[in-house]
């Protein structure tokens, strides 16, 4: 990770990363989240599916994937309101001790929904894993071969479509992320084995 005004070594960058001070420096993406918007209302940007615009929890001890890319975006609900989200997305990504909580509409014992799953030491997966978030935090993350910058229409992978040229983007080979604690408004996926599913209602939200 390097600061303003300081000269960056040719060639790949390896290292492991404090996800605060990572989330600190994808700020900029931000910035460029009104251009993004504006880039929606006007349909120049297709997302997938019209989202309910209920925030849900995803938990994980750790959250390992390849074929990592980061992004800013917007996702529209079924009003059309716009909501801002940073893209997250993997080739394969392989989650343990899955937890993901919503809250329902219901006091009590009924008060939020949860699945798990990957418990028992073997792991949720998922092939062409999409994440759009609105706030993560977790206790590390390692990032191989990462680059902080990239323009988005540069990713090797075909995911982002429309966005400006000049967007703030973030790729890297492979990702290491322990105890992940993340508020998504879309998940999506090609295949997601969920190995010892569990689904329930409580009156608590994911440990």
């Amino acid at each position: 990770m390097t600061s303003l005004g300081t000269t960056v070594p040719a060639g790949p960058v390896q290292g492991r990363v404090r996800w605060r001070r990572f989330a600190a420096i994808f700020i900029p993406a931000f910035l460029a989240i009104a251009v993004v918007l504006f880039l929606v209302a006007q349909g120049a940007i297709g997302v997938s599916f019209a989202i309910s615009g209920t925030p849900f929890t995803v938990k994980a001890s750790q959250i390992t994937g390849t074929g990592f890319e980061q992004w800013g975006s917007a996702d529209a609900d079924i009003n059309g309101t716009l909501h801002p989200v940073f893209v997250s997305s993997f080739n394969s990504a392989s989650l343990s001790d899955l937890c993901q909580g919503v809250s329902t509409p219901f006091p009590g014992p009924f008060a939020n929904l949860l699945v798990t799953a990957g418990g028992g030491g073997t792991a949720a997966t998922a092939t062409n894993l999409v994440v759009d978030a609105v706030s993560l935090t977790a206790d590390s993350a390692t990032f191989n071969n990462i680059n902080i910058g990239q323009d988005p229409n540069s990713f090797t992978s075909p995911t982002p479509t429309g966005l400006p040229n000049g967007t703030f983007g973030q790729a890297a080979s492979s990702v290491n992320i322990t105890n992940a604690n993340q508020s998504a408004l879309a998940t999506s996926a090609g295949v997601f084995t969920l190995p010892c599913l569990g689904i329930q209602f409580s009156s608590g939200g994911c440990p």
